[in-house]
């Protein structure tokens, strides 16, 4: 089941509120939430780090947090958009996949990766044929149409790195 992803300043069960997030990337403009990022929480009187990341959604290395994932003093977190989603049932099996395994010596082997998805905010559905752009740290960039899962192709490389996506929503002149 998909799940939203927090950013930065969405709220918490307990009335608290994210304090931080990866400012390298973000979701409408609001940095993403990774584990072990703090919250403030006016119940607990104090401020307490996200206790829990997906294993197999990372930036850097670093857990992605969704809705319903926990801080240290027990708070739920609570997403403000679900135009993010992240497939929540990556169990073990999936962790372990996605776990680079040792190259070869001198081998630069693509052992990061990562897809946008594109979902009606209103319905939660997969948007497909919404045409897009990657621009990737090197200067180069990917262009293409989300598939039928609302997907866009998958970006691999051997060393994390801030991919930007731009929907291209509007027509471009010739």
């Amino acid at each position: 089941m998909a799940r939203a992803v927090i950013c930065k300043g969405d709220p918490t069960s307990h009335g608290g509120k994210v304090l931080e997030g990866n400012e390298n990337a973000t979701c409408l403009g609001k940095p993403i939430a990774l584990k072990g990022h703090k919250t403030y929480c006016p119940l607990c009187k104090g401020q307490f780090p996200i206790a829990e990341g997906l294993g197999h959604h990372s930036f850097g290395g670093i857990g992605t947090v969704v809705e319903g994932m926990k801080t240290t003093c027990g708070a739920t977190l609570l997403a403000t958009q679900h135009v993010m989603t992240v497939d929540g049932t990556g169990g073990g099996a999936s962790q372990a996949a996605a776990t680079p395994a040792a190259a070869a010596p001198g081998a630069k082997e693509a052992t990061y990766r990562g897809a946008f998805r594109a979902v009606d905010e209103h319905t939660g559905e997969p948007i497909a044929g919404l045409p897009y752009r990657i621009d990737l740290p090197d200067g180069s960039s990917l262009r293409g149409v989300t598939g039928a899962d609302g997907r866009t192709e998958a970006i691999r490389h051997h060393d994390p790195a801030t991919a930007t996506l731009h929907w291209e929503t509007e027509e471009r002149g010739s």
